[in-house]
């Protein structure tokens, strides 16, 4: 099943995120191992994206976004799981130490 946003398929809009994404996390290792501070490195971003924004149709940068935000959401529930798998074996690990402690 595809789905379409104002005529469009998200296959090309995804591929964007995912190398936006990757080019950014290349970039923001590359200014943290030069000493760059991270507030610094996203005004030059937000500006970029103002920038970029200015030469595409109106609406694309919409679509960009819905998907970020998509992306986030799923992630942050990935954060949430793991975090409840640790607190679990954190718990499981505690009972086995005190029943070794009897």
């Amino acid at each position: 099943m595809r789905c379409i946003i104002v005529g469009m398929a998200l296959e090309g809009p995804k591929a964007a995120i995912d190398d936006i994404l990757n080019r950014t996390r290349l970039r923001l290792c590359e200014y943290r191992d030069a000493g760059g501070h991270d507030d610094d490195f996203l005004q030059a971003l937000v500006h970029e994206f103002v920038t970029e924004a200015r030469l595409h149709e109106a609406g694309a940068g919409a679509v960009h976004m819905a998907l970020s935000v998509y992306r986030m959401v799923l992630q942050q529930e990935q954060i949430w799981e793991l975090t409840d798998a640790v607190e679990m074996r954190d718990s499981a690990l505690k009972t086995l130490w005190q029943i070794d402690d009897l």
